[in-house]
């Protein structure tokens, strides 16, 4: 039987090869094994401060369920110009990248309203101001000013968006005029 006689060069060799290989092992300090950011880090997020080895930085928001387009109806009083089934309200990421902005458009016949909203948990805030809106008074056309508000939500198990909109006339009537809306649509 043959002895492997250590020399001094052959166990230098052998400690670096020993500390390299146990040192790349190793786990940083942060607990991701070095690979950096894992998870969600936006503390906005609903899943703040998730450790998930399989994604980076993979937020969710309240808002992801309601981003898309929902197709359906409005169901007017006053204002039965809107009343119509083929209404599209619209939902998309909003300008200012934060968790809670989106941005609506409600397409109704004639009628584009557009408006930067938020969200919040489960429901979804609208206000918006509609300038030169044409409303059919009693068979007499006025031209006015229409501000838009209201809140919706969503019903997951259906993709259904539930949406009660007041709307009041500005200016250009002899009264103000005003009228309580519903959307009601489903996810395409």
């Amino acid at each position: 039987m043959k002895i492997t006689k250590w020399t001094p060069f052959t166990f230098l060799m052998f400690a670096i090869l020993s500390i390299a290989l146990v040192s790349s092992c190793t786990k940083s300090d942060d607990g991701d094994g070095g690979s950096g950011t894992t998870g969600c880090n936006d503390q906005e997020a609903n899943n703040a401060g998730v450790f998930d080895n399989d994604c980076d930085n993979c937020c969710t928001y309240d808002k992801d369920k309601f981003l898309g387009e929902y197709f359906g109806g409005f169901d007017c009083v006053l204002f039965s110009q809107l009343d119509s089934d083929s209404v599209t309200f619209e939902i998309t990421e909003g300008f200012f990248n934060s968790a809670d902005s989106v941005n609506v458009q409600i397409f109704a016949d004639a009628l584009v309203i557009p408006t930067p909203s938020r969200i919040s948990n489960d429901s979804i805030y609208i206000s918006t101001y509609v300038e030169d809106y044409m409303v059919d008074i009693g068979g007499t056309m006025f031209t006015t000013d229409l501000e838009v508000t209201g809140t919706g939500v969503i019903v997951e198990s259906t993709n259904t968006l539930t949406a009660d909109l007041h709307l009041q006339t500005v200016g250009g009537l002899p009264l103000p005029q005003m009228d309580d809306c519903v959307f009601i649509g489903v996810k395409q």
